[in-house]
């Protein structure tokens, strides 16, 4: 399944490469990718027998939520267009660089990419709960999709599948947490803005120093004369 590494930082990278959105919104919003997996304490007291019904991957892991935080962001939009007097294009970025505005729009990004990732590691429970009580809806959607090489022939092949097997996913008994290709992710990106703000350390100094140098006023006689024909 895809670790909180994926789930914290690919979206939110996705989502400034856009350059629609402020990027202090963009992190500060961030939390939405990882809350979805608090239903993994579904699971934790399902195997305590607390629970009778697993919810990991089904209690905050299903549609029911996005709709409701696409519908509610639809209804923020439309309270903010009244007041705005421009355009609904004009109106929608304005209120996409708003605190409040950027906060629907990149959470609703935010647990689509959530349940999409999910649903190619194991797959997600979309329908829950009505798995519970109509019969047919209780099942997981999964896909897997990979391109492979076959190396004594250097030939390619797809291994692709949709399934919906009934119930929902079970948690395996050992969880990679991080694995070995995301520590080297995360050490790139880590590497990346502490060379970034090394950068902007250097050449804030320097732009100042031009900046001034630019407006001081030259000092008398040292105006070279332009020697012409």
């Amino acid at each position: 399944m895809s670790s909180f590494i994926i789930h914290l930082l690919v979206p939110p990278l996705m989502a400034a490469s856009l350059h629609y959105f402020r990027l202090r919104h963009i992190w500060a919003w961030v939390w939405v990718s990882v809350l979805v997996d608090i239903d993994y304490l579904g699971w934790i007291l399902y195997d305590q027998g607390i629970l009778a019904v697993n919810t990991h991957r089904a209690l905050f892991h299903n549609i029911w939520w996005l709709v409701l935080g696409v519908a509610g962001g639809v209804f923020a939009f439309r309270q903010y267009r009244l007041g705005f007097a421009g355009t609904t294009r004009h109106a929608l970025h304005a209120w996409a660089h708003t605190f409040r505005g950027s906060g629907w729009m990149l959470g609703s990004f935010y647990y689509f990419s959530h349940l999409l990732l999910d649903s190619f590691q194991g797959g997600v429970a979309l329908l829950f709960p009505l798995g519970l009580f109509v019969r047919g809806l209780d099942f997981t959607l999964a896909f897997d999709f990979e391109i492979l090489v076959d190396t004594t022939t250097q030939e390619p092949f797809v291994e692709a599948e949709a399934s919906a097997p009934p119930g929902v996913v079970d948690v395996s008994e050992v969880y990679r947490w991080l694995s070995s290709e995301e520590t080297a992710f995360l050490l790139l990106f880590a590497a990346v803005l502490l060379l970034g703000r090394i950068y902007r350390a250097y050449a804030e100094p320097v732009r100042v120093v031009r900046a001034v140098r630019a407006e001081a006023p030259e000092a008398p006689g040292s105006h070279r004369p332009h020697n012409g024909p």
